[in-house]
């Protein structure tokens, strides 16, 4: 379990939907990680990266590639870099 203020702090800037989903996968990997399952714990740390990765989309005021979706993250990360600076 998190503390509930974590969220709290999330959803007015993101889409809950991808709040939700960087919840759980880091409540799944801490408890892969109490458990010893070092495996299962590669998954979900391929979709906390890519809930992040949404939520950099979201941040950037880019479209944010729907869950489900396959992400091109060298995209995003190039488009991220050419906005890093720039003007509002």
């Amino acid at each position: 379990m998190i503390d509930p203020s974590i969220k709290g702090s999330l959803i007015p800037r993101f889409p809950a939907n991808l709040v939700d989903e960087l919840i759980e996968c880091y409540v799944e990997q801490k408890r892969n990680f109490y458990l010893g399952r070092m495996r299962p714990n590669e998954v979900e740390g391929g979709r906390f990266a890519e809930a992040a990765f949404r939520m950099l989309e979201h941040a950037a005021g880019l479209a944010v590639t729907p869950l489900g979706v396959q992400l091109d993250t060298l995209a995003i990360a190039r488009t991220l870099e050419g906005r890093i600076g720039a003007p509002d």
